[in-house]
């Protein structure tokens, strides 16, 4: 698993370097189309960006197959976040299950893990049961590079769900940049049943050509898919590296996804220093509660890290009440 994740995180990071395009260099003013495409980009972002408390059940089906293994692991895992970063609450739990993983079935890995992430003040504390909580500082830290929780400012411009924490300050400000200005590999076009594309193209360093697309719906202006494609020097040709597609409702006026699927294509270095390529495929549900509103705990945070049954029945939601409406 080890493995598996320092590949992740470095094609996530080759990922996220097609989706920013040509971004950086100093370009001319924009013209009408890419005042249009920013127009779009600016009001996702924006969006986004105004999300400041949640309270939100994910749930997460991942399968992970190549042509010489076939399926080699499905992974379930059931979340649910409870953040408000302004009056320091967080809370994120997470049922992770390995459905028929067959590199794992006898091992320890194929059962079911039970972790749980708190904050309270200036501290916080994960356990994954049966072993005891660790606290950390957070005086150098913050909550989201300890619990790992899903940041939704960057739906489009990484794989979903990148982790709050996961994320550089000059990642950061590369990919707002990138979503408000203008340059020579940004193109905008309309698509037949009101639909918009924007295309960024990179093609300074031949043969990485790389591109990212976005298609918007312009009855809601929302963001619809994401496709991202690079140079694949062993197949001699383009090929997508990322697709992903959204499902929006509204929530406390505010437009949040309730669905994200995707597909993604990974490569890395095997345990035999030879290099392996796979795909990834993903269907995320998210159900909220409450965004932006006040935060209704029945307990505190830190009394879900002395029980793992109380951390159980926090994940399942049940009586919470959905408060998604669909776009107008």
């Amino acid at each position: 698993m080890d493995f598996l994740m320092r590949c992740l995180r470095i094609e996530s990071a080759l990922v996220f370097a097609v989706l920013l395009g040509a971004a950086g260099a100093d370009e001319p003013a924009a013209n009408e189309d890419q005042l249009e495409a920013l127009s779009l980009l600016e009001s996702h972002y924006a969006n986004l960006d105004s999300i400041d408390s949640v309270d939100v059940s994910i749930t997460t089906t991942r399968s992970r197959f190549s042509v010489e293994k076939g399926i080699w692991e499905d992974v379930e895992v059931r979340q649910r976040l409870v953040l408000d970063e302004k009056n320091q609450v967080g809370v994120l739990a997470t049922l992770q299950k390995f459905v028929g993983t067959r590199e794992r079935e006898s091992s320890e890995d194929s059962r079911s893990r039970v972790v749980i992430a708190v904050r309270d003040g200036g501290r916080a504390a994960t356990r994954q049961f049966p072993e005891a909580a660790i606290w950390v500082s957070l005086a150098e830290r913050t909550f989201g590079s300890v619990a790992h929780y899903p940041d939704f400012r960057f739906l489009g411009h990484y794989p979903f769900p990148i982790s709050a924490g996961a994320i550089s300050p000059a990642q950061v400000q590369a990919a707002l940049k990138v979503s408000r200005t203008a340059h020579s590999g940004m193109t905008y076009s309309l698509l037949p049943q009101r639909k918009a594309a924007i295309v960024f193209r990179d093609e300074n360093h031949p043969p990485d050509i790389r591109l990212g697309k976005r298609v918007f719906d312009l009855e809601s202006n929302q963001l619809e898919s994401v496709r991202a494609s690079g140079w694949v020097r062993s197949e001699k040709k383009m090929m997508p590296k990322l697709v992903e597609q959204f499902q929006w409702k509204l929530a406390n006026d505010i437009s949040v996804p309730v669905v994200v699927t995707g597909e993604q294509r990974k490569s890395g270095i095997g345990p035999d220093r030879k290099r392996i390529v796979w795909n990834e495929q993903y269907d995320i549900s998210l159900r909220w509660f409450a965004v932006n509103s006040e935060l209704k705990m029945e307990q505190s945070p830190t009394d879900f890290l002395d029980d793992m049954n109380k951390v159980l029945q926090f994940i399942e939601a049940k009586g919470m009440k959905e408060i998604t409406r669909e776009l107008e």
